[in-house]
């Protein structure tokens, strides 16, 4: 971790190497349990903190918002918008995802 910090090795060069080796091989056993440490972590936060679900849920549903949006225009029947597919595309240009530009 620290040769990544440091920027002595990338993180997939290291990864690459780590792969190379077996299965039972200490470094890789203990990054492997650190990844789990830290997955840990984020899900009790999760839980715990209803702010962070808010926000994560209001993210989700901005990107299922434009997926839907992706959908209408690039798969519509017969080149033509439907009516309810033209108020989503209105909803969406009234509370478009924070990395839109317009």
């Amino acid at each position: 971790m620290a040769t990544i910090k440091l920027k002595k090795a990338s993180a997939s060069r290291l990864y690459s190497r780590l792969n190379s080796y077996t299965r039972q091989n200490p470094l890789y056993n203990t990054l492997k349990e650190f990844g789990r440490i830290m997955k840990s972590h984020f899900l009790l936060t999760y839980y715990d903190d209803a702010e962070l679900r808010q926000r994560i849920e209001k993210l989700l549903n901005r990107v299922e918002l434009s997926n839907k949006l992706a959908k209408a225009i690039f798969f519509a029947n017969n080149q033509e918008i439907q009516n309810a597919k033209r108020r989503l595309i209105a909803l969406f240009m009234l509370n478009p995802p924070g990395n839109s530009v317009f």
